[in-house]
């Protein structure tokens, strides 16, 4: 849908909850901003979550669309692995959320080791969802279900608070499909 397309929508149906890509965010916050007519008031929070979102962009979408922001880091192929609403992490450089109590979170060194707490390495990460999906994907697998991990190909660190910070991209491949 276009831009213009999703506001009418909120304004028409009274939409509460909005979740979307930073970027989806952001061209609807520039969209209000050019047509500052929607009634969008509806609109209550707004779950952002694929990519980290600067400081500066989370204003600029609670000045435009919505106050309450949470912020959340997932994967279509492990599910939702830590959020929390910007306010709780707004001060923490990189944070994209706490590490949900139902995510098993490393991070490891390239030979897969884990690294010392609060030190940057790979993300790898199992939820019982990803499990689950893996093992009914691959019937065959003969892999013990402790041995499964999803790399996302991201890398950064936990703080000793459970917040997760990713700091960039280990490599230059996303898995799109």
């Amino acid at each position: 849908l276009p831009d213009e397309a999703r506001l009418v929508l909120i304004s028409t149906y009274g939409v509460e909850h909005l979740v979307a890509s930073p970027q989806q965010v952001l061209a609807l916050a520039a969209m209000r901003e050019a047509s500052p007519g929607y009634q969008i008031e509806p609109l209550n929070t707004i779950w952002i979550a694929g990519a980290f979102t600067s400081t500066e962009a989370i204003k600029r979408v609670q000045t435009s669309l919505c106050r309450n922001i949470i912020m959340g880091y997932a994967s279509t192929e492990g599910a939702l692995v830590a959020f929390a609403t910007h306010e709780m992490i707004a001060n923490i450089p990189d944070a994209v959320g706490f590490v949900g109590p139902w995510v098993n979170l490393e991070i490891v060194d390239d030979a897969g080791h884990q690294v010392a707490a609060g030190a940057e390495g790979r993300i790898r990460y199992r939820t019982p969802f990803f499990v689950k999906n893996h093992l009914a994907n691959n019937p065959d697998s003969k892999a013990d279900p402790r041995d499964l991990w999803y790399y996302p190909g991201d890398l950064g660190y936990v703080t000793e608070n459970g917040v997760l910070c990713v700091r960039g991209r280990g490599d230059d491949v996303i898995n799109c499909g």
